[in-house]
């Protein structure tokens, strides 16, 4: 009872971290957009690196959020045979697309991982600022792999409430 109540605890305060460091970082993209507009077309000073900076935030906030989208199971679907399959079928369904998603998204992390390793012997940088490449690739590896585990749970936590409402 206590480690489930703890590890419920730490699955919700661990996601609301995560929403919030996808929110601060798409604010920072609308802010350093506008910033660059402003600069670039009023002043004629656009914010050096800006591009590069946008595309890091970007990796940043579609991978940030993959986890998010797992646990939730907000990813988009498309319920043609709801309505015509009994409970077996869309079980069999939900079960074929949670396996289908685990494996892309551990595959994907798996060689997000490979290509990090590769980007940190190579010592390789972005071109104009010289971020380095390396712990973005750690970073988008890591929640493709936590993405993984939260698509697992959301089946299991999807078929437990389904058990339970069959049950009452």
């Amino acid at each position: 009872m206590f480690s489930d109540l703890f590890l419920h605890s730490l699955v919700r305060g661990s996601g609301r971290v995560l929403s919030v460091f996808v929110a601060v970082i798409l604010f920072a993209l609308m802010l350093l957009t506008c910033v660059d507009v402003v600069g670039r077309y009023f002043f004629n000073a656009p914010v050096q690196g800006a591009s590069e900076l946008t595309q890091f935030g970007m990796g940043l906030v579609v991978f940030g959020a993959l986890p998010l989208v797992s646990a939730s199971g907000s990813h988009i679907v498309v319920g043609l045979l709801e309505l015509l399959a009994g409970r077996t079928v869309q079980l069999l369904q939900r079960l074929v697309m949670t396996v289908t998603s685990v494996v892309a998204l551990a595959a994907m992390g798996w060689r997000l991982a490979l290509t990090g390793l590769d980007l940190a012997s190579y010592g390789d940088s972005s071109s104009f600022l010289r971020i380095p490449l390396a712990p973005m690739a750690y970073f988008m590896a890591a929640m493709a792999f936590v993405a993984a585990l939260a698509a697992i749970a959301h089946f299991f936590a999807g078929a437990s409430q389904e058990d339970a409402e069959a049950a009452g």
